[in-house]
């Protein structure tokens, strides 16, 4: 079994106050097994080397409870984040895989 990470996201959140989950070249592997285990939704996404989001239409959303298998980027991913929700103010958590790559 993989050893968890924890990480406080804070809401309402944007790319200024976004988690950094992973940094190129480790960026690749992908988030693995993601899961909400905060009160707020969150989403995970991806920036190119300037910062940009990547595929901003497409990120993973994980609501209060939920988990997924995998986030797995674009393949230019510079740093997957993870930002709460703009409509809620507070702190939502955030457990994944530890990388271990």
């Amino acid at each position: 079994m993989a050893d968890r990470t924890i990480v406080d996201v804070t809401c309402p959140g944007s790319i200024a106050n976004a988690v950094v989950l992973a940094v190129f070249p480790f960026t690749m592997y992908g988030v693995r097994n993601p899961r909400n285990n905060g009160p707020y939704p969150l989403a995970i996404g991806a920036l190119d080397k300037f910062g940009n989001l990547l595929n901003p239409s497409h990120p993973l959303e994980l609501m209060p409870g939920d988990s997924k298998d995998l986030y797995l980027p674009p393949a230019n991913t510079e740093k997957i984040i993870a930002v709460g929700f703009t409509q809620f103010t507070g702190k939502t958590a955030l457990e994944y895989d530890t990388p271990n790559a």
